[in-house]
């Protein structure tokens, strides 16, 4: 079976440029690295284009499937076997992993010391402390370009390279590390918090003032309902004279009131208009008895005289 094409290498600086015996050298820990970031598939898929060639290591994967747990488990220590067995195709797939790897850790090196290889060349020399500052910003970089952040990544490198750091000093400087992480999100969070509540009392003096205008805006309607509600002024003279009086003149108000009321209703009615006489033909027969008269006294009748004639 023909080896995968191999892509086009990343541009590397000169000063972390790698041979391939210094690579075929590399330790099992680095290697085993190399093998944990390559994709399951590319992994498996020598073993799927020859299961004659890899028959032993088909029967022992079962299903060659990359979700399978058994895959996952087995198949870097599988490919580990298989490079050190001097097997071209994984050997092929670990080289092209690593330059990956060397050009991921380059760049990012050299976003932070710059350019210049010298000053690539110095890192080997860093105390844990500095070390750790450097690890920190890496691991930042990493982040915004959304990328695995692996120590053990740089280390790799700088060992492959030729300019091995200590690895009693790797240790101090990841736990030096741990410790800046934790100082910088403390600080991160108590920026936030103090950012938070500077934004919440602001919008509390937003929301009294618009509270406070309101409550202004109410004022002002209340008291013109009330000034347009009020009862009239009394004038200066009422204003002037005395409670008694004042009392006094509503009290003959009252009575002069009540007299009128009376006035009106104990008023006779207004007669009734006459009836007009009937004729004289509609009379009725029957005569209308006569309202009894006043009995006269009696006079004595005068007596007769004798008149002379003519």
């Amino acid at each position: 079976m023909k080896s995968p094409k191999k892509p086009k290498s990343p541009v590397i600086p000169s000063s972390l440029t790698v041979s391939e015996e210094e690579l075929e050298n590399i330790n099992d820990r680095y290697l085993q690295l190399i093998y944990e970031t390559t994709p399951v598939e590319v992994l498996l898929k020598p073993m799927k284009g020859n299961s004659r060639k890899y028959r032993k290591y088909i029967i022992q994967l079962g299903k060659l499937d990359k979700r399978s747990p058994r895959v996952r488990e087995k198949i870097v220590p599988f490919a580990v076997e298989l490079y050190k067995e001097g097997d071209r195709i994984y050997r092929d797939i670990a080289a092209y992993t690593f330059q990956a790897f060397l050009g991921q850790v380059c760049r990012n090196l050299q976003q932070i010391v710059g350019k210049d290889p010298e000053n690539i060349r110095k890192i080997c020399k860093y105390s844990p402390d500095a070390m750790a500052e450097l690890l920190l910003k890496y691991g930042r970089i990493c982040q915004n370009k959304k990328q695995p952040f692996r120590p053990n990544a740089l280390w790799m490198v700088l060992e492959m390279a030729g300019m091995p750091y200590p690895e009693g000093k790797q240790h101090q400087a990841e736990s030096l590390l741990k410790k800046k992480e934790k100082e910088a999100r403390e600080t991160q969070d108590s920026k936030e918090k103090k950012g938070a509540k500077e934004n919440k009392e602001a919008r509390n003096s937003k929301e009294n003032k618009n509270s406070k205008d309101n409550k202004d805006n109410k004022d002002n309607k209340d008291n013109k309902d009330n000034k347009e509600n009020r009862e009239p002024e009394a004038s200066p003279e009422e204003a002037t004279e005395e409670p008694a009086s004042r009392k006094t003149r509503n009290i003959r108000n009252r009575d002069k009131a009540a007299r009128n009321r009376r006035g009106k209703k104990n008023a006779a009615p207004e007669p009734a208009p006459e009836e007009t006489p009937a004729p004289a033909e509609e009379a009725a027969p029957e005569e209308t008895a006569a309202p009894a008269q006043p009995e006269a006294p009696e006079t004595p009748a005068p007596e007769p005289r004798n008149t002379p004639a003519p």
